[in-house]
């Protein structure tokens, strides 16, 4: 008889747990779902044709923060990709064409000389339309959650656009105050 009332417990512990992580398995997809709704929704950005991406439309620029409170860096990736297939520049905010490089080869030179010369993927470069916008994405990718979402806590991320920013702003989020400076643990004994 105990036997039985064990054997009745540990099978409904264990469909207890198939079903925790059926429901888990469901969030999960759905919330990828929620991703790449989100991609597509900053793929149409901006709405305007004329759109300055150094002054981005409030309501582009909150749309495009909205998209990206559940993205990581490969759902940027993903976005940048389907925004140049289209033959535009993979920053969400700009609406002008991605460079094309006239010349065929593989590597490019980097524009810069001496120490700095470098040849990069011709690629790269064609991923944006300017610099400037290749800045503005990598300033949004170094603030995107580095777990996939359905392993972080939903809350809402404050995703700073570089062109919100001025100097002075800028420099205070990086500065550290002087008592909270690291110094060595001191080990008692």
């Amino acid at each position: 008889m105990a036997t039985e009332k064990s054997k009745s417990t540990d099978q409904a512990r264990v469909r207890a747990t198939a079903l925790r992580q059926a429901k888990d398995i469901e969030d999960r997809k759905k919330l990828q779902t929620r991703i790449a709704d989100l991609v597509v929704e900053a793929f149409d950005l901006p709405s305007r044709s004329d759109a300055d991406p150094a002054n981005p439309d409030p309501a582009d620029a909150s749309l495009f923060r909205h998209c990206l409170s559940l993205f990581q860096a490969s759902d940027l990736d993903d976005l940048i990709y389907e925004r140049n297939v289209d033959n535009r520049c993979g920053y969400a905010l700009c609406s002008r064409p991605n460079q094309k490089l006239a010349h065929g080869g593989e590597k490019v030179w980097n524009r810069k000389g001496g120490k700095d010369f470098k040849l990069i993927n011709r690629t790269e470069l064609e991923k944006w339309c300017s610099k400037s916008c290749q800045e503005r994405t990598a300033f949004v990718r170094a603030q995107l959650g580095t777990e996939p979402a359905w392993l972080r806590i939903i809350r809402a991320v404050d995703i700073k656009l570089l062109d919100e920013l001025d100097a002075d702003s800028l420099t205070k989020s990086f500065k550290v105050d002087p008592g909270s400076e690291c110094r060595p643990m001191s080990l008692g004994k």
